[in-house]
């Protein structure tokens, strides 16, 4: 099944892959012909933009709707060709589908947010601002509904950013202090952090959960973290466990910890990261209130602290929801 990865900044972003008219239409890239294969006849042409066949424009062709307004449902100039190669150096191909992984501040040996392999998955990168993909984007059209070249509905993957994301001790209740003890914009998780228990530190994230992609179903979650690029950020026996906490906001950690729910962790602890490691655990998806709010604690396990970025940093938390293709 082909998998569609959005990566969503703010909640107009999220509007933009819903098809809600107020924040624009979305404008679908692509590389391959093979990209536009959602539309029978669909062929990428050389300015990037998916064509169909037209008979009444002098090329035979029209662009789709989902091409930018110079382009959008126009005729393709008759001396347009179109693209069947894949971008050398911005990702991979197999059995002639072809997968870019933009920049996702991500760093490490496993900094590509855990996506498929190229043969089963198309990437869409959404700016955070606009909605729309960032250049060299691609992906299918199908993030629409329709069907792929194999028939098969594609599963849509949202990316959305932490809203909060911070550590903080039970003690001084100061995540300005605790982010200082990781030397950068990073969240401490350690189980001593100072040599007393009593100044264990807690890293917290908060997530704003979109509705979904109408008649859709949610398949799977994931928590991405990824630790900070300094050496001392590492970890040999510990990534935290994961729990639900109580409501929170950056003013309310200020002012205490919040209490953590229910009688077990949702993941648990991996047993160590090395820095500029993305970490993923995968969350029960029964815990997820798709349209509501999500937070959760890193709870320390060992007094080897581990540290994250946070909010601020190069990589913050990331939460990847995939649906189904409705």
């Amino acid at each position: 099944m082909v998998r569609v990865v959005v990566r969503l900044g703010i909640v107009c972003a999220v509007a933009a892959l819903l098809a809600v008219p107020a924040c624009g239409a979305s404008v679908f890239q692509c590389m391959t012909t093979e990209d536009c294969a959602g539309h029978p006849g669909g062929s990428c042409e050389a300015s990037g933009h998916c064509s169909f066949p037209d008979e009444t424009c002098p090329s035979g062709r029209r662009y789709g709707e989902f091409a930018p307004a110079e382009f959008s449902e126009a005729c393709v100039d008759p001396d347009a060709g179109t693209s069947t190669s894949t971008v050398s150096g911005s990702g991979t191909s197999s059995s002639g589908t072809t997968t870019l992984v933009p920049g996702t501040g991500l760093s490490g040996s496993s900094g590509s947010t855990g996506m498929t392999d190229a043969s089963t998955s198309a990437v869409v990168t959404m700016s955070g601002t606009t909605g729309e993909p960032t250049q060299g984007a691609s992906g299918s059209e199908s993030t629409q509904g329709t069907e792929s070249s194999s028939g098969e509905l594609p599963s849509v993957t949202i990316l959305v950013p932490a809203s909060v994301a911070a550590c903080t001790d039970p003690v001084a209740n100061d995540p300005a202090a605790c982010e200082l003890s990781t030397l950068t914009q990073g969240m401490s998780v350690d189980a001593s952090n100072n040599g007393t228990k009593l100044e264990a530190t807690t890293a917290f994230v908060a997530f704003e959960l979109p509705e979904g992609p109408a008649g859709s179903e949610l398949l799977s979650v994931e928590l991405h973290l990824t630790t900070t690029d300094e050496v001392n950020a590492e970890s040999m026996t510990q990534t935290g466990e994961i729990w639900q906490t109580t409501a929170f906001t950056e003013v309310s950690l200020s002012m205490g910890q919040p209490m953590l729910v229910g009688d077990m962790a949702l993941a648990a602890d991996q047993g160590g990261a090395a820095s500029s490691e993305l970490v993923v655990w995968t969350l029960p998806v029964g815990e997820i209130d798709l349209g509501g709010s999500l937070y959760l604690a890193v709870v320390p396990t060992t007094v080897e602290g581990v540290d994250y970025w946070n909010a601020m940093g190069a990589a913050p938390p990331e939460l990847a929801l995939e649906f189904s293709g409705g």
